[in-house]
């Protein structure tokens, strides 16, 4: 009855994004760094040899990342099954990584057209996340939605939920409560 160890790693690979979401971890922190891919390498290696079969990029935004293509055919040559989590804004960068190999994808879907361009701070976001999605679903690839339930969003859930089953049709919905971490317990809490 021990619990058994997941076979997934994680890669928070930089802090640079090309949103500014209103719940975002790291929406209080000033930080701006990318790892060298050297680096990244290296963790990778370290995850491949501890018996890790896939791994996440996290970050920050892993699609933006300027070794991200390099990244994923690494780690998939090593034998690490690539998922990236993302916004799904860079959509030509997302057709490259999945040619190098990406065929996993945790998609940030957070809100109902323009509500969700709100909480992401991007105007046009709802337009570009369901390209990206489309492109992912034309190009066979596992995708998964990433929802965090916030003030922002709790009015657009039947339909966000319906865009997800007509539309999105990832194989898994998560739906997260919002949890301060981070540079959050240090501010004044605004009510996300």
């Amino acid at each position: 009855t021990g619990l058994i160890p997941t076979a997934r790693a994680v890669v928070d690979i930089n802090r640079p994004c090309n949103a500014r979401c209103r719940m975002c971890y790291y929406t209080y922190e000033n930080s701006h760094w990318s790892k060298p891919l050297e680096q990244v390498r290296t963790e990778l290696l370290a995850a491949k040899q501890r018996g890790n079969t896939s791994v996440d990029f996290t970050g920050g935004e892993p699609t933006i990342y300027p070794h991200m293509v390099e990244t994923v055919r690494y780690a998939e040559s090593i034998g690490l099954h690539t998922c990236i989590i993302t916004n799904g804004l860079a959509l030509e960068k997302i057709k490259q990584l999945i040619d190098a190999g990406c065929r996993e994808w945790l998609v940030s879907l957070h809100g109902y057209e323009e509500g969700h361009d709100k909480i992401l701070n991007v105007q046009g976001a709802w337009v570009k996340v369901n390209k990206a999605i489309e492109i992912l679903n034309e190009r066979g690839c596992f995708v998964r939605i990433n929802c965090t339930l916030t003030r922002h969003n709790f009015k657009d859930l039947p339909r966000l939920a319906r865009h997800y089953l007509d539309s999105v049709k990832p194989r898994i919905v998560n739906f997260i409560n919002f949890n301060p971490h981070y540079q959050w317990g240090n501010q004044e809490q605004p009510e996300i």
